[in-house]
């Protein structure tokens, strides 16, 4: 399985620049829907990664089937024809490992947040994907191992839109609270 955790470890450095900010204040709910957005972005991301064979992530293309591979793609032009030549897939958008990391519904899609609202995990249950993640791919035709292939591989620029999402619901749910706080104080001295 792959699994990528993700933090808000950021929190911190909120609460220098805008002052004490109460738990209470950035609302779970609030960053829990942020990460639906952040996991809806991923989904795309990941699904452009591999419609681009690795070119759109942040170490480029993956590599081709070498010479070790040989075998194996000649085992999977024999089947699928053409359509062999997409690296990780059995046809053009795959049947397994890709869908499992951009499609939610996938039986082996992974996303969880964790009550708090403060971590969330992606990735997939496909067996296989950290070996490519890694480059320690066991490629049975010929003992040799595979080129690795990175299948979570978000450019910096995919990451910086997740983390501003997230900034964002965190903004906004402080800004609200302090608003309510405000409101508060002043009908409290208004009755008095």
């Amino acid at each position: 399985m792959l699994n990528l955790d993700i933090s808000i470890a950021g929190l911190e450095t909120f609460r220098q620049k805008f002052g004490d900010v109460p738990d209470s204040w950035v609302k779970t709910q609030v960053v829990k829907d942020a990460w639906q957005e952040i996991h809806t972005h991923f989904l795309q991301v990941e699904r452009t990664l591999f419609s681009s064979q690795g070119g759109s992530g942040k170490h480029g293309k993956w590599p081709g089937y070498g010479r070790s591979e040989r075998k194996y793609f000649g085992y999977k032009t024999a089947i699928l024809g053409g359509e062999a030549q997409y690296i990780l897939q059995w046809g053009k958008m795959g049947k397994r490992l890709g869908p499992s990391l951009f499609e939610r519904s996938h039986a082996d899609h992974v996303f969880e947040v964790s009550p708090d609202g403060r971590s969330a995990s992606f990735g997939t249950r496909v067996p296989y994907a950290k070996s490519h993640q890694e480059g320690t791919n066991y490629n049975k035709w010929d003992d040799t191992t595979a080129p690795q292939r990175r299948v979570w591989d978000p450019s910096d620029q995919d990451r910086h839109r997740a983390r501003q999402i997230m900034w964002q619901a965190i903004w906004a749910s402080w800004d609200q609270a302090r608003r309510d706080a405000f409101r508060a104080a002043r009908a409290a001295r208004a009755r008095s």
